[in-house]
């Protein structure tokens, strides 16, 4: 091949590259976090993967949290739930 005919195939195949990564940014963001249940999947109220219950679990055993603590935050963690809930609503 002569050097003509390489950096025009060079430039193809960059273009080529760079399109895919735009429609496939494009098409990640447009499908949001997913996982499971709740606003967004892992982020929401649900308690997938990443969900606010499995947080919470990591984090007692981290800081070695009573059962009576981790009760407590839960229950802010619904009063903070319930109120929000009430503020979309409006």
């Amino acid at each position: 091949m002569n050097s003509r005919t390489n950096n025009g195939m060079k430039t193809l195949v960059l273009l080529t590259l760079a399109a895919t990564m735009v429609l496939g940014a494009g098409t990640a963001l447009a499908q949001g976090r997913g996982g499971g249940p709740g606003y967004g999947g892992r982020g929401g109220f649900g308690d997938g993967e990443f969900g606010p219950a499995h947080r919470l679990e990591m984090l007692a055993d981290h800081l070695e949290l009573t059962e009576e603590q981790v009760a407590a935050i839960e229950g802010i963690r619904t009063q903070g739930q319930e109120k929000n809930m009430e503020l979309r609503k409006e």
